[in-house]
């Protein structure tokens, strides 16, 4: 919630809608391309992160929809970077929807 905040207040973008599936309904196509995967690499030897990266593409047959991996250089701690300034959350067990907009008067507010 903080990143997406963060990000209408630097003026990466006017507003910013997050939405969660509520729990028991998260199954996504997403699910599908990563059993493909675990599919292939259950018969696989691998050694390193260099050997699943190799084995990935061919998980998939059709070459329009089969992924690419790459190893990112570094991956940020948003959670270091925001702890400072963070506040607790409360009040907020039910929602799935946010929204992150900003006012007129420059400060960026959310609500569900």
């Amino acid at each position: 919630l903080a990143f997406c905040s963060w990000i209408v207040d630097i003026g990466m973008f006017n507003r910013v809608h997050l939405s969660f599936l509520p729990q028991g309904h998260t199954h996504e196509d997403v699910d599908q391309m990563f059993s493909n995967i675990s599919r292939k690499y259950k018969h696989s030897i691998l050694f390193t992160f260099e050997d699943l990266m190799h084995i990935i593409p061919t998980a998939y047959k059709d070459p329009y929809t089969r992924p690419t991996g790459m190893v990112l250089p570094f991956v940020h701690n948003w959670k270091e970077f925001f702890d400072p300034v963070l506040e607790p959350i409360v009040g907020q067990s039910g929602p799935h929807a946010f929204r992150f907009l900003r006012a007129d008067s420059g400060e960026v507010h959310s609500n569900t």
